[in-house]
């Protein structure tokens, strides 16, 4: 590997551990998450603040999902084998793996991704970033706001809502409600949580239907008290994508992936006031915005995946979840060809870096394999998935796997929708895959959490 390539995970993807050890977020033998929120955003926390410090620190790429608002598991292990098979990789030179604190603004942890790759990088060496989710804000950032991301020839983002996310504006609206009590604790932790707030959607999503309003479709940053939410910290938000989504001299430096293998994600949302309450009710459906707004990977949007005010970014595409991604074959894949295209370009022109490209953005395509899983099951019942397997013809079968279960036939209606039992498994993370032979290859991947 003729350059430095660096990756960073999706938001709750980073372990996180006290001064003295003790583990407050990741995961545990037989993939049990661990979430502390008492120890997460400690009383009297100002987590917004740089000078702050609390004792937590992030210590390794282990992912454990936020119950409603992302379903993401495990260490990124086929993410990381894919590159090792693929390159020469070597921790103590050309490859960077940064855990962060994914609770603190993504300005603070793109100062010291800086840091890090600086610390790293020798003489001319060209830097290559891989970012999930939250991670691509984070490495966006740095590459628009550092000057030292001169030497960065390209940030690949994967899954990573450049516009904000409903579902994150679900997650903090109504978190609180969620009827598992611990996953109900943890959604009113983590509203204390500053980059949380930096995932709002940038965009009008909210039908404002309340009595007496005028029925219009409206920004969330402008409906912060009516929400119930911190004004500041909604504010905040707001004016990072912002800054973030507006033309820039690297912007051809960008490649973004957007995933569309969700059936159903959330890109909308309606307000209500019901015997005086407010009632934020978020839904999949595109019947408030414009077509081409649909789709994405159960956890953001298309629209949002697509980089705003970044003339010349090269968009692509990915049959997947947000989990899958970074973890299907056909995925990881895809990612191996843009980062050999970038090598390419540095052969081409070492000292200049990623070659002019005319970017463009083709489009989702409209054949896809599409899922939907529930963002958690109860211990005891059935883990029952649905989706749709669009063009599925020619006698091609469709299996599903959970965990280490053996695959299971999947039945498909004439119209490619599905319906599928995987049994009632034990409590704890377990990987889900989609495939067109029981003993296949994934084709698509998700996580299914049971408690």
């Amino acid at each position: 590997m003729p350059c430095l390539l660096v990756v960073l995970p999706g938001i709750g993807g980073s372990a996180l551990r006290t001064a003295d050890g003790t583990v407050v977020w990741g995961l545990a033998a037989a993939r049990n998450p661990v979430r502390v929120p008492g120890l997460l955003v400690p009383k009297g926390a100002d987590l917004a603040d740089p000078g702050y410090r609390d004792g937590i620190e992030p210590y390794d790429l282990l992912a454990a999902p936020i119950p409603a608002l992302t379903r993401l598991a495990g260490a990124y292990t086929r993410l990381r084998a894919r590159l090792d098979a693929s390159y020469e990789l070597d921790p103590t030179s050309n490859y960077l793996e940064f855990p962060y604190d994914w609770r603190r603004p993504a300005a603070y942890n793109a100062e010291l991704l800086g840091d890090a790759i600086e610390a790293r990088r020798h003489g001319d060496t060209k830097v290559v970033i891989v970012a999930h989710s939250m991670g691509g804000l984070i490495a966006r950032h740095y590459l628009q706001n550092d000057d030292r991301a001169v030497h960065c020839a390209r940030v690949i983002t994967l899954g990573t809502p450049h516009r904000g996310a409903v579902k994150a504006l679900g997650y903090l609206v109504n978190g609180v409600e969620i009827k598992h009590l611990p996953f109900a604790v943890l959604a009113e932790t983590l509203r204390r949580v500053p980059s949380l707030y930096e995932l709002l959607p940038l965009y009008p999503v909210v039908a404002d239907r309340r009595a007496g309003v005028r029925p219009r479709l409206r920004r969330a940053g402008n409906l912060a008290a009516a929400l119930g939410l911190d004004a500041d910290l909604v504010e905040h938000g707001a004016a990072f994508l912002r800054d973030l989504n507006v033309e820039h001299e690297f912007a051809r430096r960008l490649d973004a992936v957007a995933g569309f293998g969700a059936r159903t994600t959330p890109q909308q949302a309606t307000l209500h006031s019901l015997h005086a309450r407010r009632v934020l009710r978020v839904s999949g459906g595109t019947d408030l915005l414009a077509a081409h707004e649909d789709g994405g990977d159960g956890t953001v949007p298309v629209v949002s995946a697509r980089p705003g005010g970044a003339a010349g970014v090269s968009v692509g595409y990915s049959d997947q979840t947000h989990q899958g991604v970074v973890s299907a074959p056909s995925a990881l894949r895809t990612l191996v060809l843009m980062i050999d295209a970038v090598l390419n370009d540095l052969e081409h022109d070492p000292f200049l870096g990623a070659a002019d490209r005319p970017g463009g953005d083709p489009g989702a395509p409209e054949l896809a394999l599409l899922v939907d899983v529930d963002d958690y099951y109860p211990s005891g019942e059935p883990v029952v998935i649905g989706g749709t397997a669009r063009a599925w013809g020619g006698g091609r079968k469709l299996w599903a796997r959970l965990g280490t279960n053996a695959a299971r036939p999947v039945a498909l209606a004439e119209d490619g929708t599905f319906t599928a039992d995987l049994g009632a498994p034990a409590p704890g993370v377990h990987p889900l895959a989609l495939a067109d032979d029981a003993d296949g290859p994934a084709l698509l991947r998700d996580v299914v959490e049971v408690v």
